[in-house]
């Protein structure tokens, strides 16, 4: 019987850990600016559409002294939902 319950329970467990898991998709809009362009964004579960506020680019340069590093271009404020909805 205790073998059955463990069995059932970590059954139970695996499924909510693959359910936690899953991708699902955003749609933002620029909210600032006459941007029409609507852009789809896939993020992974735990990361809610209506968080994203801000979205752009990061593009990789080299710095005079050799460095290598990123710099944030095209940044714009945005309005997310699901994709779905």
């Amino acid at each position: 019987m205790k073998k059955r319950i463990f069995c059932l329970m970590a059954a139970v467990a695996a499924l909510a850990v693959a359910g936690c898991a899953k991708e699902h998709q955003c749609k933002c809009e620029a909210t600032e600016t006459a941007d029409t362009e609507q852009r789809i964004l896939t993020v992974d579960g735990q990361m809610k559409c209506e968080s994203i506020t801000e979205l752009g680019f990061e593009e990789k340069y080299v710095a005079e002294d050799g460095t290598h590093s990123l710099r944030r271009v095209q940044m714009q404020k945005v309005s997310c939902r699901n994709y779905a909805e």
